[in-house]
């Protein structure tokens, strides 16, 4: 497919069908994802790739428990805004793959400048704009695009993060932390390509 087509048509898909999605079409989609450019080439990833359906469970009941510990008994219009969020936030269950984003910290090499100076990894990673975040967003880009290219939908699920310690007990993934999750599958319906842009919105050029 063309670039600018397969662009185009990469949507947010939150209804999938059940067929599952072969281990093949996994590899292929993180092979994507890694190809990403990331700070030092250091690639500080790992995707875990989930398809147990207790597991997904035991992930959405964490979110719903965080969510409902952060705004607690709400009524009226709030209630109805909360119930929006958890749905967001846990469509992730109804997908026959998520795939988790993990990340451990890496060493760039700014830091070894920072000995005897009052920086640390982190103030000097968030003067940088986290690129170790920025990175992590081109990787899901990469894997969305891959994912639409073979035919799949795919939703990025930032929501979740909100009960990101309880999803990292559930994932065991050690020093890699979850950044994100990717649900996927085969869509259960076909959203229109995107349309282009008027430019004159987004676009500033200094000759």
């Amino acid at each position: 497919m063309d670039l600018f087509e397969l662009l185009a048509k990469r949507r947010t898909v939150r209804q999938f069908k059940t067929d599952p999605v072969p281990q093949a079409d996994v590899e292929k989609i993180v092979q994507a994802g890694l190809l990403a450019p990331s700070p030092n080439d250091s690639h500080p990833w790992r995707i875990i790739a989930i398809r147990n359906q207790g597991i997904l469970r035991e992930m959405r009941s964490a979110v719903e428990k965080k969510l409902d510990a952060l705004f607690p008994a709400p009524t009226g219009d709030k209630k109805t805004r909360l119930d929006k969020v958890k749905n967001f936030s846990t469509i992730f269950a109804q997908a026959p793959l998520v795939l988790a984003v993990m990340m451990k910290p890496y060493r760039a090499i700014v830091d070894d400048l920072l000995d005897g100076s009052a920086l640390t990894h982190d103030q000097i990673n968030a003067l940088r704009k986290y690129p170790d975040v920025q990175a992590t967003g081109a990787l899901v880009q990469n894997m969305l695009l891959a994912a639409t290219e073979l035919g799949y939908g795919a939703v990025w699920v930032s929501g979740a993060l909100v009960a990101s310690e309880d999803l990292d007990r559930l994932l065991k993934g050690g020093e890699y932390k979850v950044q994100t999750l990717v649900a996927l599958g085969r869509p259960a319906v076909s959203p229109e390509p995107r349309r282009a842009y008027d430019l004159k919105e987004y676009l500033a050029t200094i000759d």
